[in-house]
């Protein structure tokens, strides 16, 4: 009547509520995910894993590069070494850049808003798993958009370019020059 609730007046609610209160509350909690709930946690777990796809496989492919034109002429490593060195480089940026991202993305992500028993469900575990293989999936991907700018030679350019008297031979000292030139490229 004068705009104020009393004491009184929000017990005597309070009783006439509570039960069906109380019953909306505890159903909310046991009911499967929605299909929003479940697409807002597919995004969630996407996003760290599309940024560690991302820069696990643009680093991995530059540092291989890299890695490999420099110390595995000089060491004389395999192309596979190499590719793992740059691996261990773009996994551990990946990893550690992959976290910063999430934190920074967190806020404004849209928050699934499940229960802890939502949580727990297969629904909720499935969805989770699925967003994050393709974030991972789709930032891989897209990471290897290095590769646009690789020419890879031929081993008919590689002979052309070692054979430098044209005679369609390549002789000991055009083969030593030929191994020289490597090392410096």
């Amino acid at each position: 009547k004068d705009g104020l609730v009393s004491t009184e007046e929000l017990s005597a609610w309070w009783k006439r509520r509570a039960g069906s209160l109380l019953a909306v509350s505890a159903s909310r909690e046991t009911a499967p995910p929605t299909r929003n709930q479940l697409l807002k946690l597919g995004l969630v777990a996407a996003v760290p894993c599309f940024t560690f796809g991302f820069l696990d496989n643009s680093i991995m492919l530059v540092a291989g590069e890299a890695i490999e034109g420099s110390l595995g002429v000089s060491l004389g490593l395999s192309a596979m070494a190499c590719a793992a060195a740059g691996n261990i480089i773009a996994d551990t940026t990946g990893q550690v850049s992959g976290g910063t991202i999430d934190r920074l993305l967190r806020p404004v992500l849209p928050a699934p808003g499940l229960s802890a028993v939502q949580r727990a469900s297969k629904a909720a575990t499935r969805a989770e798993l699925l967003g994050g293989a393709l974030g991972i999936i789709i930032g891989c991907i897209i990471g290897s958009f290095p590769l646009l700018f690789y020419e890879e030679k031929t081993t008919e350019q590689v002979l052309r370019a070692a054979d430098t008297d044209h005679d369609e031979t390549i002789s000991k000292e055009e083969f030593r020059a030929a191994i020289a030139r490597g090392k410096e490229e």
